[in-house]
């Protein structure tokens, strides 16, 4: 738990961030919010057209006009089709504002120190790399990866009882966001760096894909430590050769 940690002094008691990564995380989670509200929209307007033997796809919902070639495909009754003008006008509003969002986003990112850092890690795209820093803030509140991972909630489960301590899976608390962007990130970073494709498969003809994913989040999340650590800037990262930043 968070308190067996805090106790080891593997977290940060109280954290204040500064006002760029502050408005960052909330233009993040806004951006998340209105994400889960699309998926719930395109959900219900697939269920409408898949129950009235409209074949499509979700993906062929996530378009204005994928979305206005199904609407218009067959008659509805006026509610169904009022219903679906309104998933419609959301799903637009959607769009448009995190479109503005991300722009936003990636120009603030791009003012911080620690972006070109992050930004030089084969994988870490604009709103990955905002979202590690606006959770992140300061690296120095972490004196070592450990403390980043439980703080993040990818360090992995403890529970003590007497003399007997066991470590399991991640605690899965902490940044949700953090945390799914950080295996997303892994999953491009084994296309391009043979060491952690490697690392990858290893693990994966042990122990599953899952768990293998979840190492290899763990291993780039120490490599995102000393990365802002000591202010590198990768200049081939597949083959880790990087500069020190001025």
């Amino acid at each position: 738990s968070h308190r067996f940690f805090l106790s080891k002094g593997m977290l940060p008691e109280a954290r204040v961030k500064n006002k760029a990564h502050a408005e960052l995380a909330i233009a993040i989670g806004m951006r998340d919010q209105m994400t889960k509200q699309r998926v719930q929209y395109i959900n219900k307007a697939y269920a409408m057209f898949n129950g009235h033997g409209v074949k499509i796809k979700k993906k062929g919902l996530t378009s204005k006009v994928g979305f206005e070639r199904a609407m218009n495909s067959r008659e509805w009754s006026k509610v169904e089709r009022a219903t679906l003008q309104a998933m419609a006008i959301q799903l637009e509003a959607i769009r448009e504002n995190r479109k503005v969002l991300d722009t936003e986003i990636a120009a603030l990112a791009e003012t911080l120190p620690s972006y070109k850092n992050l930004i030089s890690i084969k994988g870490i795209g604009v709103l990955p790399a905002a979202t590690f820093l606006a959770a992140i803030g300061d690296i120095r509140d972490f004196p070592k990866p450990g403390n980043l991972a439980a703080y993040i909630g990818t360090a992995p489960c403890v529970s003590q009882s007497n003399d007997t301590q066991l470590v399991g899976r991640i605690t899965k608390r902490g940044n949700k966001a953090f945390r799914t962007r950080l295996v997303q990130c892994a999953l491009v970073a084994i296309k391009y760096s043979p060491y952690l494709r490697d690392f990858y498969e290893g693990i994966k003809s042990r122990r599953g894909s899952g768990k293998a994913i979840i190492a290899v989040a763990r291993k780039l999340l120490n490599t995102i430590f000393y990365t802002l650590r000591e202010n590198r800037v990768f200049e081939d990262f597949p083959n880790y050769e990087f500069k020190t930043c001025n």
